[in-house]
């Protein structure tokens, strides 16, 4: 994949998180999105983060996650072997974006067991703000 285009999907991508009317009428102080791809379907999920040390669950519409499939399916076609996740951070106040692939463990950014609590889950997609 040439990585000109690549970088601009992934820029794209990241002005559909923070326009999204899910992000853009709180303060967040950082953003991490889940799109996982593993075991056949297709998900998002993920967390806006608070200058307090508070979070929300929040994702994006499903047009971020078309577009987040068609990164995954154009580095596909570019000879990538396909990763079953991604973890989109963006990050206040340059609004830098950053993404990580994972081809091994399908479940790496997926929450354990669902709880009423989910603050460990959270803890462990936040980005480093």
């Amino acid at each position: 994949m040439d990585k000109e285009i690549q970088d601009e999907m992934i820029q794209e991508i990241g002005s559909l998180i923070i326009n999204h009317n899910n992000y853009a009428k709180d303060q967040w102080r950082a953003i991490a999105l889940v799109g996982d791809f593993s075991d056949g379907m297709e998900a998002m999920h993920g967390y806006a983060y608070f200058e307090d040390g508070e979070f929300a669950s929040r994702i994006a519409g499903f047009d971020c996650l078309d577009k987040i499939q068609e990164l995954r399916e154009e580095m596909i076609k570019c000879g990538d072997k396909g990763w079953s996740q991604c973890l989109i951070h963006i990050v206040r106040p340059d609004l830098q974006i950053t993404i990580r692939f994972e081809y091994e463990n399908p479940k790496r950014w997926s929450p354990g067991k669902v709880a009423l609590d989910m603050r460990d889950f959270a803890e462990l997609l936040k980005p480093s703000f």
